[in-house]
């Protein structure tokens, strides 16, 4: 799925995007969505660092000053498992 997110510049830097992107990925995992692509500005480093710190792997390319993002949910799923101990060691 394609994901935008727009914060109003008198709401920005108090946490909204990384609130607005958490709620929407929660949303879309719960209706079976696999991932989300995304195209962001090279010097939006606010976008670019709320998708770095979400814990799911990132795909990047950039082109003419934008980022092509791919994500996919299960990246972060795995991510968490390998992090887990193990039982009965």
């Amino acid at each position: 799925a394609d994901v935008a997110i727009i914060v109003q510049d008198k709401w920005q830097g108090i946490g909204l995007g990384t609130v607005i992107f958490r709620t929407i990925a929660d949303i879309a995992i719960a209706n079976d969505v696999r991932g989300f692509t995304a195209d962001v500005l090279a010097q939006n480093r606010a976008m670019m660092k709320i998708l770095q710190d979400s814990g799911y792997v990132m795909k990047t390319h950039l082109e003419e000053g934008v980022y092509s993002i791919s994500m996919k949910f299960e990246s972060k799923m795995e991510k968490k498992k390998e992090e887990q101990p193990l039982r009965g060691s």
